[in-house]
């Protein structure tokens, strides 16, 4: 593998790949600094998706769920075509712009004005591709480096090189130690989904409570809060589409539209005597909701070791995913609670 990586061009000088306690990764072999390149490869060595580009395997999903471009791949703006396929372009226009002139004989100012506009076309066209869509690369070796959803790290395309580049922004790695890259800002869902694991302590994990208005109202009665009965279709989640019922609870506390919700839902609860504000006491509700969601995932215990059988692997991580959960509906009920005292949350 490593010889190959050298035949495509891929420069990673302070990388190895190395096994941490049976997980694959990358060692660094000499001492990293922050904001150093960890990997730089042509562009020819990864595998792309461009914008627009049909589905090369129909059989295998459809269309639909392909265009969606639900992977585990590297994203970003699409850039346009690299500037080799910009300088054939340029050289075409060129030529027959020469060919027009003397075998033609059209006026030279005419051909200027042609070729100026479609220089200037295709660059605001790139420009405005690179505002709306993306694409989606998966690279070699960048692959061998594991997640932490607490690292600052890039990938990027320099244009004129033609090729990718990463590298991390936030700490720096020393000798013999792994080296990791963030995959984005990414919960335990897509991350299991996705690729295969469960991160510890995930800053960006969420829990997401179904039917949330219902589960708000549950809490409210919980907490001897007397709600009014809502009338059919007047609460401000019951009526809307499925995915806008849901509300998300994450670890610094509920999510903005899932507070507006609840703070809506137990609006109608009598006026607090010791001056509890409606978000407060939303923030509360939002306490009780997390510990009626722990009571019904109930005692959870992370697995501890490696699971050899592949249906221990997925018992281990289906436990691990509910630990985690679990541990997030911890986090934001401490939050809500911290929250809901001080006077403005």
């Amino acid at each position: 593998m490593e010889v190959w990586a050298v035949e495509a061009g891929i420069s990673a000088p302070h990388l190895r790949v190395a096994d941490f306690g049976g997980l694959r990764g990358m060692a660094a072999t000499a001492d990293i600094e922050a904001g150093e390149p960890l990997v730089s490869l042509p562009i020819g060595a990864a595998l792309l998706v461009t914008p627009k580009q049909r589905c090369p395997f129909p059989d295998f999903c459809s269309p639909a769920f392909y265009a969606s471009k639900p992977c585990r791949a590297f994203s970003g703006p699409y850039g346009g075509p690299p500037w080799r396929s910009r300088a054939k372009l340029a050289a075409a226009l060129v030529a027959g712009g020469v060919g027009s002139v003397t075998a033609l004989h059209v006026p030279l100012e005419q051909v200027l004005n042609g070729a100026v506009a479609a220089a200037l076309f295709n660059l605001i066209y790139d420009y405005l591709l690179s505002q709306r869509v993306k694409w989606y690369s998966m690279v070699p070796w960048l692959d061998l480096i594991n997640h932490r959803g607490t690292v600052e790290s890039t990938v990027e395309y320099e244009y004129f090189r033609d090729r990718f580049v990463a590298s991390t922004t936030s700490r720096r790695f020393r000798k013999g130690e792994q080296v990791l890259i963030s995959y984005g800002p990414q919960s335990n869902d897509s991350l299991l989904q996705f690729y295969g694991f469960v991160e510890a302590g995930n800053p960006h994990d969420a829990y997401r409570v179904p039917d949330l208005a219902a589960r708000a109202r549950a809490a409210a009665a919980s907490m001897g809060l007397k709600l009014q009965a809502a009338p059919s279709g007047a609460s401000s989640i019951g009526s809307a589409p499925d995915t806008a019922r849901q509300g998300t609870l994450t670890r610094g506390g509920p999510d903005e539209h899932t507070l507006a919700a609840i703070t809506a839902e137990v609006a109608s609860a009598r006026p607090s005597a010791d001056g509890v504000t409606a978000v407060q006491r939303a923030l509360e509700v939002a306490a009780a909701l997390c510990d009626a969601e722990l009571d019904v995932l109930g005692p959870v215990d992370r697995p501890r070791g490696a699971a050899p059988q592949l249906q221990s692997a997925r018992a281990a991580a289906a436990a691990a995913f509910r630990h985690e959960k679990a541990a997030v509906l911890q986090d934001c009920a401490r939050a809500c609670r911290q929250r809901a005292k001080r006077k403005t949350p």
